[in-house]
This record gives C-alpha cells, sequence and structure tokens, in this order.
C-alpha cells in the first residue's frame, strides 16, 4: 500500500511539472501565430500603401512633389522572404501548428 502511495505521489508531481511545461508551449505558440498573423497584416498593408502610392502618381503626382507634400516613397520590402523561412523554421512537418491554444 505504501509503494502505491508513492508512485502516485510521484505521478502526480510528474503530472504538474509536465502541464507547467504544456502550458508555456501553449503560451509560446501562440504569441508565434500572433506575430504570423501581424507580419500578414503589415504586408497586406505594404501592398495597399505601394498600390495607392502608384495610383497618386498615375492621376499626375510627381515623386517629387509627394515627397514636398511629406509623403515618401514607399520601402522595397522583402518580408515576404523573411517570412516563409520563419514559418519553415516553425512548422515542421508532420506537426501541424494549432489555430488555438484550445486545440492542445
Amino acid at each position: 500500500m505504501a509503494t502505491e502511495f508513492a508512485v502516485k505521489n510521484i505521478e502526480d508531481r510528474t503530472r504538474i511539472l509536465l502541464d507547467g511545461r504544456a502550458q508555456s508551449i501553449r503560451h509560446l505558440v501562440t504569441a508565434r501565430l500572433k506575430i504570423a498573423e501581424i507580419q500578414s497584416q503589415l504586408e497586406n498593408a505594404e501592398r495597399e500603401d505601394a498600390r495607392l502610392y502608384a495610383a497618386a502618381q498615375r492621376t499626375g503626382w510627381s515623386p517629387d512633389e509627394l515627397h514636398e507634400l511629406g509623403i515618401a516613397a514607399p520601402a522595397k520590402s522583402n518580408r515576404a522572404g523573411k517570412r516563409a523561412a520563419a514559418k519553415a523554421r516553425f512548422t515542421a512537418p508532420g506537426n501541424p501548428v494549432p489555430v488555438s491554444p484550445d486545440e492542445n
């Protein structure tokens, strides 16, 4: 009977430790998913900015005139390459990333 108690005690303590570790991973994955979403929103906003800047030029505004108004040309971005590389590191084949922490 004492042996069963000792085993149960160790199992309970182990479960508590593992639950804490799993929770930290859930939080980390949630943060990474949030970063990916915000990066996607930024990329969309940058594309829209470039599109509208080009539209302003098509309506007759020169780059110099836009600059005088305080509107700089859109920055050239290579984010897509960086994002794809980061995503490849984050998602390993055969290990799908949960959409929300509740899926764990």
